[in-house]
C-alpha cells in the first residue's frame, strides 16, 4: 500500500480547485474583464490557511497582470482589493471566510479524500 503524501495530495486538490474557479468565472479576469490572456486562480484568504484553501468562495479569477503586478493590482492594493471583494461577494460571505480562517484545522488523508469528493461534485 502506498504511503499518503500530503504535498502531492494538496497539488491534486489545487489543480481540481483551480479548474472549478476558472470555470465559475468563465476564464474572465474579475478585476479588469480581460479574457484573452492567462487567467490565474487567486485566493482571497491566503492558501497557506488550509481551512479555506479549497473553499470555492475563497478564490476569484484574475489575469496575471491584475493578480501579480504592484500598484493597482490585487496584491498591490490590499485596501482597495478588500473593499472590492466585499462588494463582489457580499459582506456575509467575507465574514464567513474570515471566521473560518481563524479556526483550527488538521489536514490528513481522510480530510483530503473528503475535500476531493466535494470538489468533484461541484465540477
Amino acid at each position: 500500500m502506498k504511503k499518503w503524501n500530503p504535498a502531492k495530495s494538496k497539488r491534486k486538490l489545487d489543480r481540481l480547485f483551480s479548474q472549478i474557479i476558472l470555470t465559475k468565472y468563465n476564464r474572465i479576469c474579475q478585476w479588469c474583464g480581460k479574457s484573452d490572456c492567462k487567467i490565474d486562480t487567486s485566493h482571497i484568504i491566503p492558501r497557506e490557511i488550509l481551512v479555506t484553501r479549497w473553499d470555492i468562495n475563497n478564490a476569484i479569477a484574475l489575469c496575471f497582470g491584475c493578480h501579480k503586478k504592484r500598484g493597482t493590482s490585487w496584491h498591490g492594493s490590499p485596501l482597495i482589493s478588500g473593499r472590492w471583494i466585499e462588494d463582489k461577494l457580499g459582506r456575509e460571505c467575507c465574514d464567513n471566510l474570515i471566521s473560518a480562517s481563524l479556526q483550527g484545522y488538521t489536514f490528513d488523508e481522510s480530510k483530503a479524500i473528503e475535500i476531493e469528493k466535494k470538489l468533484k461534485n461541484i465540477l
